[in-house]
């Protein structure tokens, strides 16, 4: 195990071309003159298993594949699978290991090779992917090409139409990849951070944005263990500063994107975005989600400077989907719709919730919001609540004018965590449907009730589980001779024996019945252990 540079056109010579390069000169890694710099390392499968014979290089890390001058140290491992560079210069490189007889490779990079050893413990060879690339409308198609630093990986863009493809590239976590030409000493990123997968492709858009990031909607029993399709879903992304690197995006998020696997652009709204907090969370629109799928993706771009915000949260809650009003109750009591059905606070404050910020209520507060949201035939009522204390008669969560209502820990019949619609001219006759459950004290619960005017069923939800069902005989829910307005935490028709002392967060009013496969969705991918959401 010399070391020895040499040529890679030679090295290369009889390896496919995507694992070929010019030929260069001599090695550099830093500013250091000094040649007492030693890398050692060890190559095995995924098995752990150590693996011999393997041609290993040492290149810059920021090595040009296509302007690069110099040799590059090569090594190959023995039996033990070790490999050794000693008497190198000091500097930052990257190692690029080829076993050709079995097709496979590994790309370590960021290595720092001092006077000391620098040992690399078990980099893993595994069997190549593809880098597919939109090419950049800027790109000069004669000369330019794309490339990964601190590899030999590159391709030219001449007599490709719209995307060139990086073949063979060995699967690693975090790799760049990079735009110049041949008359130009400029090179431009064009993506950091690409996650390349054996056997996968992975697709790189959007030259501009120099970060993206796949993220999974799984919906295997792995994760949120839905089965059936759910249409028009906002799904929520929360980023923290375990997962995401605020420092990357601007202050306020405004260049963050996400789009589908084939590049259609989503829509999405910023709930919060707290850079100093490292907290952020997102909502974004989603057309099919796939039942029992553990593949489905979604892309996030970010770091762009000229990228201007274009958060819109009623291209999200399109009320073409159902929505006839969301209130996020971050901060505000604005409705996140179209229809434009803003609250007026009397009296609640702002506090943690369970999605970012949400309203506390000491029992005498609420929040107003005018008419009755269009009176719907069919409707769905959600909200996260976490209620504190309740009177006898119970709280009440939102009332539509007292025709549609959630109210917790009814004592009356049992009922508990209901709710009910008004199905006649009478004032006290409602339809309830109770769970017999009493959840004060018990923290953060998902309700949700439906009505259904086809089928006059009545069903309610805690926790994305069916709690209770009602049908009555069919009789359209009567709005009339009630309440005028709409109340959170407060009942709809002026008593005040339903009070809420509480937190409220993320209450919608749907004009439709979602499914119960979209009930459990938003459940499992809204509580706090989110289970639909992954970062790859």
């Amino acid at each position: 195990m010399s070391g020895i540079p040499i040529s890679l056109k030679s090295f290369f010579a009889a390896a496919c071309v995507t694992w070929c390069a010019c030929s260069v000169q001599h090695l550099t890694g830093g500013t250091s003159t000094s040649e007492n710099a030693r890398v050692k390392g060890r190559i095995v499968d995924q098995n752990g298993v150590a693996v011999g014979g393997v041609r290993v290089l040492l290149l810059p890390v920021d090595y040009d594949p296509v302007k690069g001058s110099g040799a590059v140290a090569v090594d190959t491992t023995d039996a033990s699978g070790d490999y050794v560079f000693a008497k190198i210069i000091a500097g930052v490189y990257s190692i690029q290991a080829l076993d050709m007889g079995k097709k496979r490779g590994a790309i370590i990079r960021g290595i720092q090779a001092s006077d000391q050893f620098d040992t690399i413990f078990a980099d893993t060879v595994r069997a190549p992917g593809f880098v597919k690339i939109a090419m950049p409308a800027s790109a000069n198609p004669e000369n330019g090409y794309i490339y990964i630093p601190g590899t030999t990986f590159f391709v030219f863009l001449k007599n490709n139409s719209g995307f060139v493809t990086l073949d063979s590239v060995p699967g690693a976590k975090s790799l760049d990849v990079y735009y110049s030409s041949t008359n130009s000493p400029a090179a431009t990123v064009f993506r950091y951070g690409v996650r390349v997968s054996s056997g996968d492709t992975a697709d790189v858009w959007n030259f501009g944005w120099n970060y993206s990031r796949n993220i999974t909607l799984n919906t295997s029993a792995t994760g949120a263990n839905v089965t059936g399709l759910v249409t028009g879903f906002p799904a929520l992304i929360r980023l923290t500063a375990d997962n995401f690197d605020f420092t990357q995006a601007r202050n306020n998020g405004e260049d963050i994107r996400f789009t589908k696997r084939d590049n259609t652009s989503l829509p999405y709204e910023i709930e919060r975005w707290d850079a100093k907090a490292g907290r952020a969370e997102i909502w974004v629109g989603i057309d099919t989600v796939y039942g029992s799928d553990s593949t489905q993706s979604i892309t996030m771009y970010w770091d762009n400077s000229n990228a201007s915000g274009n958060s819109n949260g009623a291209e999200v809650f399109d009320t073409a989907n159902g929505f006839q009003g969301v209130w996020h109750l971050n901060r505000k009591c604005d409705d996140a719709t179209y229809g434009g059905n803003n609250g007026t606070n009397y009296g609640t404050t702002d506090t943690t919730g369970i999605i970012g910020y949400c309203k506390k209520f000491n029992g005498f507060d609420s929040i107003e919001i005018a008419g009755l949201l269009g009176s719907p035939a069919s409707i769905t009522l959600s909200a996260w609540v976490q209620l504190d204390s309740a009177l006898l008669s119970g709280s009440e969560v939102i009332s539509i004018g007292d025709a549609a209502f959630i109210r917790m820990d009814y004592t009356s019949n049992n009922i508990g965590t209901g709710g009910a619609v008004h199905l006649s001219d009478n004032d006290s006759v409602f339809a309830h449907v109770g769970s017999g459950k009493y959840l004060k004290q018990t923290g953060w619960h998902f309700i949700t009730m439906t009505h259904s005017e086809a089928t006059s069923a009545t069903t309610l939800y805690i926790d994305g589980a069916i709690a209770g069902v009602r049908i009555d005989p069919s009789e359209p829910i009567n709005y009339n001779g009630l309440g005028q307005n709409t109340f959170i935490g407060k009942h709809g028709n002026g008593k005040t024996g339903y009070s809420f002392f509480g937190r409220i967060d993320e209450v919608r009013v749907y004009r439709t019945v979602i499914t119960a496969e979209y009930v459990k969705l938003c459940f499992m991918n809204q509580k706090n252990d989110d289970q639909l959401v992954g970062f790859k």
